[in-house]
């Protein structure tokens, strides 16, 4: 069985990167899902990736192959089409 988790931007942020690292799961189950209105690289201040990667994914060793960031490098060619 498999856990999927949708992660936006905002306060939700600080919620689950200070209460997530503390729980007993299995993290090789998660698979995170990033969404965001906006199209930015991922060292911009605006970036929804950056703080659950550097406060979560990071902090619990949880593997690349389950993480789904949005891509800055897609063209936006790609992105119209997408929409």
């Amino acid at each position: 069985m498999q856990f999927f988790q949708l992660c936006t931007g905002g306060s939700l942020v600080k919620y689950l990167c200070d209460g997530l690292p503390g729980k007993a799961t299995d993290w090789s189950k998660w698979r995170i899902f990033f969404c965001d209105e906006r199209y930015v690289p991922y060292d911009s201040t605006d970036c929804t990736y950056t703080p659950y990667k550097k406060g979560l994914v990071d902090k619990v060793g949880m593997s690349s192959d389950n993480i789904f960031p949005i891509d800055p490098n897609l063209s936006g060619t790609c992105l119209s089409h997408s929409r």
